[in-house]
């Protein structure tokens, strides 16, 4: 069997590293270099997706992809261009632009249309009082959001814009039409890790169905459990698993090549304690090098207790393989939480449900 690993990365110090903003925009939460986003744009006759990339307040990349359809007799379709920003003017005022990508005469609209996407989503954000957990709705993941009824005739005329600060860059979530269709909506988002990382440039687009095809592998039942108790400055963090994980180092465990779990402790000023959750929150929306978050299939939960629960789906571009991760953060103190980790492929946690949620119901924090 092919081997497959994890990398498992966390580097809360790094949370509020080189941010910035949009012009005229006082963002609660500032965008940090190497975000991006993609969206669906059904304003198109073929599939299509158009994504934006913060470099810094004076750098961006925008891109449009659509991938191939042979029943149409369309070929792949990729428009990328890097654009240099005022970033002392009020207004997305762009001084300069580099194609990325061979081009052709038809083009041009594209080229087009990029731009006034920028300016229009930066101009109605600039419009908006104030976007911050206490205007943001939060009734589920996929319907979060400050809803703002706008016209904007290249969506179908009278609209509702979907805002909200988890969203990289315009903090555009999706656009819906005076009668309900998904006119536009984010499909994935992401942070590029350093210059050789290709994410952006290489996203293709989010498949139809995206359940792992393989079949998944049966583990073996294992009847002795072992509670594992680690001790960090200000709780004690514990875990039941059974002989088959194994741990290279005292905080995190391995099933073989299909599984990881982790634990650990976040430190935070309790001066920007809900700004720094918030942030964390959006960190976990992002897909990193060579993976994709898929927004359509994550959950964000929240407790009164301070509890906060994300599942998200990561497709590999290389592999296509699918894997489930699941995080929870809970508050310890004004200065510490808990962070919990698990990270399956999905076709084996399919296979093996029951086993994995045990995993996580077995968690614990006592003080």
């Amino acid at each position: 069997m092919t081997k497959r690993f994890f990398a498992f990365v966390f580097a809360s110090a790094a949370l509020f590293f080189e941010v910035f903003a949009l012009p005229g925009v006082d963002s609660y939460l500032p965008d940090t270099s190497g975000e991006y986003v993609y969206y669906k744009d059904n304003t198109f006759a073929r599939e299509s997706y158009i994504g934006f990339l913060f470099y810094d307040e004076s750098a961006y990349s925008a891109r449009y992809y659509a991938p191939a359809n042979t029943e149409k007799m369309l070929p792949e379709k990729d428009v990328a261009i890097l654009l240099s920003v005022n970033p002392n003017s009020g207004y997305m005022d762009f001084t300069g632009e580099r194609f990325l990508t061979t081009l052709t005469p038809e083009d041009t609209d594209i080229i087009n249309y990029l731009h006034d996407v920028m300016y229009e989503f930066t101009a109605r954000r600039q419009k908006l009082k104030e976007l911050s957990p206490a205007t943001v709705k939060k009734n589920s993941f996929a319907e979060r959001g400050l809803i703002s009824n706008e016209e904007y005739l290249q969506f179908g005329g009278s609209v509702q814009i979907y805002f909200d600060y988890l969203v990289p860059v315009f903090n555009v979530r999706k656009i819906l039409s005076s009668d309900g269709k998904i006119m536009l909506e984010t499909v994935s988002a992401g942070l590029l890790v350093s210059s050789e990382d290709k994410s952006f440039a290489n996203f293709k687009g989010i498949p139809e169905t995206t359940v792992d095809s393989a079949a998944g592998e049966k583990l073996s039942e294992t009847v002795e459990k072992n509670l594992v108790e680690l001790t960090f400055s200000t709780a004690v963090q514990s875990v039941e698993l059974d002989s088959l994980w194994q741990a290279p180092v005292e905080n995190l465990w391995f099933l073989g090549n299909e599984a990881s779990v982790s634990l650990s402790e976040i430190l935070i000023s309790p001066t920007e304690k809900s700004k720094y959750i918030e942030m964390l929150k959006r960190r976990l929306l992002l897909g990193t090098e060579g993976s994709y978050s898929l927004w359509k299939n994550f959950s964000l939960e929240e407790t009164s207790s301070g509890k906060i629960c994300v599942t998200g789906y990561y497709i590999h571009a290389k592999s296509g393989s699918l894997t489930r991760d699941l995080k929870i953060i809970t508050e310890i103190s004004d200065s510490s939480c808990g962070y919990f980790s698990l990270t399956v492929f999905d076709n084996t946690y399919r296979k093996n449900h029951k086993y994995f949620d045990s995993i996580v119901k077995s968690y614990k924090i006592s003080k």
